[in-house]
């Protein structure tokens, strides 16, 4: 591999997921232009978890 690594079996990975916004799970252009089949992959979106709007920073830290 160019950058020198050697992926084998029984090699440990860390795998990050994050919830998507609604603009892209919620209409079907959002899923096709954002899913895994439109990246090439033969795989059915399924959510991980429901996406919650995150705070704004302003109103977090804001009166600190």
């Amino acid at each position: 591999m160019a950058d020198g690594l050697d992926y084998k079996y029984g090699l440990r990975v860390l795998v990050v997921a994050v919830t998507a916004a609604p603009q892209w799970t919620d209409t079907q252009r959002g899923l096709d232009i954002g899913s895994l089949t439109a990246f090439g992959y033969d795989l059915p979106y399924i959510p991980i978890g429901e996406y919650v709007k995150p705070l704004s920073v302003i109103k977090e830290y804001g009166n600190q």
